[in-house]
Formats: C-alpha cells, sequence, structure tokens
C-alpha cells in the first residue's frame, strides 16, 4: 500500500497534504478503488463496520473518487473512507484523525500558541480527537486544563515550543529566567513536585 495512503489513515499527513497528493499523483485513486471489497454492494460486507456510510458509495456506484469529490474534497469523509478501505485490508493498522498543518494556526487562534513540541503534538491530537464536534471554547479549556495553563502565566519561548512531559502528561510552566543569550524555562511535575528546565539559546 502506498506510503501516502498509510501516513494518511496514521494521521500523519494532513487533510490538505493528502489531497495534494492525489492531485500529484493520480494513480492514487487507482489504487484506492483497488481496495474496494468484491462484495461491497452487499449489506453485511465487512467494510460498513469500518464506514457506516454505505449510501456515499451506493450513490456513486462505489466509486472512490466521485464519493469524495462530490461536493468538493471534505478532509473529514476523505479520511473516514480512506481510513476504512485500509483497516478492511489490514484491521492491525491504527487509525488517527490527522493533525492538520494548520494545527499551530488553531493554537494561534486559540492563544495556545505556546505549546509545542513532538509529544505535546501526539498528546494536542489525541485530546482534539476526543473533543471532535465541540466548540473552540470548549476545546481551548480542555487544552488549558491538561497543560495546568494559568491566566497570562505562559512560557515565551526564544526558539520554538519544547513542552516536557513526564509518563505521557504535562508538565505545568512555573516560570522563566534570562543569562545572556541563555533562556532557561522552569517547569514541574503536578504529580510528584519534580522540577524540569528546559533550555533555550537565542
Amino acid at each position: 500500500m502506498t506510503k501516502a495512503i498509510l501516513d494518511y489513515t496514521k494521521g500523519l499527513l494532513s487533510h490538505a497534504e493528502f489531497e495534494a497528493e492525489l492531485y500529484q499523483h493520480p494513480e492514487l485513486w487507482d489504487e484506492l478503488q483497488a481496495l474496494i471489497p468484491e462484495d461491497a454492494a452487499e449489506p453485511d460486507c465487512r467494510l460498513w463496520n469500518y464506514f457506516p456510510n454505505r449510501k456515499l458509495l451506493e450513490t456513486n456506484h462505489f466509486r472512490v473518487k466521485q464519493s469524495l469529490l462530490v461536493f468538493g474534497f471534505r478532509g473529514v469523509m476523505a479520511h473516514a473512507l480512506v481510513s476504512a478501505l485500509v483497516r478492511y485490508w489490514d484491521p492491525s493498522i491504527e487509525t488517527k484523525a490527522p493533525m492538520e498543518k494548520s494545527e499551530a494556526s488553531f493554537l494561534e487562534k486559540a492563544g495556545l500558541d505556546c505549546i509545542g513540541g513532538p509529544e505535546a503534538e501526539a498528546y494536542l491530537r489525541e485530546l482534539l480527537e476526543q473533543d471532535a464536534g465541540c466548540s473552540l471554547q470548549v476545546k481551548k479549556q480542555h487544552i488549558r486544563e491538561a497543560f495546568h495553563l494559568q491566566p497570562r502565566k505562559r512560557p515565551r519561548w526564544i526558539q520554538e515550543p519544547e513542552w516536557p512531559f513526564r509518563n505521557g502528561k504535562p508538565l505545568c510552566f512555573i516560570s522563566q529566567h534570562r543569562d545572556g543569550d541563555l533562556y532557561e524555562y522552569l517547569f514541574s511535575d503536578p504529580d510528584t513536585g519534580e522540577q524540569v528546565t528546559v533550555t533555550q539559546l537565542a
């Protein structure tokens, strides 16, 4: 299976990036079409365990491209169908909703762009998946709580954000200090009180 399809299924490509892949490599449509099971027209086809919107495919004669472009490319629907097709053939593959490359825009819009780093991105993906369908305000509140954010108390990173974690959970920001070109960001573990310092150079 093509890497682009697998990466999209696993949430490693954004909706926009996968749409671009489809236009740059139209043969991907043929590969997706080949994943449609032969018994897709049957009500008890196993595909419907993964993709309940059977009517979408039926209406478009089980053609993947037509189904996904009938109302213009819609990322959420595309990911749901592509993931279902991939999991039909390999149920062991773990699927995740893409964290949009506009994630930074979302965090900036929410006033939370102090959050970042590899672990933070993975953690945010899961958090936003759980909050799918919630309002921006609710998402912001849940993120603030998860990262122990206090009003007007945020790290002002001199480089890219590097929010530290312990045991899969975000630490709590305490303070930051500057010594010449060296910036130190102090965090603590809310459960143990352990303190961690992140350093960055200007």
